[in-house]
């Protein structure tokens, strides 16, 4: 296998070229299955426009402005007030704190980075350790320094 269909999960360009030459469909086993294209149903979301519903919400709104305190009642009568009278609903603003001077070091950083991409699923599947071949005899799990046929040869 090759470095790029290790980490892409899909074959070279130097695979997929004749076959485009020759006018021949790539097989499907040739590309991972996490570029598989499946079947996503999305339902679309409910929002409360039925009068029923926005009833209740305002019937249960308005037994808790009657259950709180007489003081904090005029404050959250002043609050929905506030709110009815506003033109656009707005969410506040998130803190941002910005950095001065020159970006941190990557090495440093990159271990705190919440974006931190997780390793896709064939890269987890793939052999940790790489597949040497020898170039001697033709078997697979040594090379040709510590090849048998080699130190047979010096004795």
């Amino acid at each position: 296998m090759h470095k790029f269909q290790n980490t892409m999960g899909m074959p070279c360009h130097h695979v997929i070229a004749p076959m485009i030459i020759e006018k021949t469909p790539i097989q499907l086993e040739m590309i991972h299955q996490q570029w598989h294209l499946k079947e996503i149903v999305v339902e679309p979301v409910k929002k409360p426009t039925e009068t029923l519903e926005i009833k209740c919400l305002l019937e249960n709104l308005a037994a808790k402005v009657q259950a709180s305190v007489p003081n904090i009642q005029s404050s959250i009568l002043q609050q929905i007030n506030d709110l009815i009278k506003s033109t656009a609903l707005v969410a506040g603003t998130p803190d941002v704190a910005a950095s001065w001077g020159h970006p941190k070091s990557g090495k440093k950083r990159a271990s705190n980075l919440l974006t931190k991409c997780e390793p896709s699923l064939f890269e987890i599947m793939a052999p940790t350790e790489p597949i040497y071949t020898c170039s001697l005899c033709g078997k697979s799990g040594h090379n040709a320094q510590t090849c048998d046929r080699r130190q047979e040869g010096r004795k």
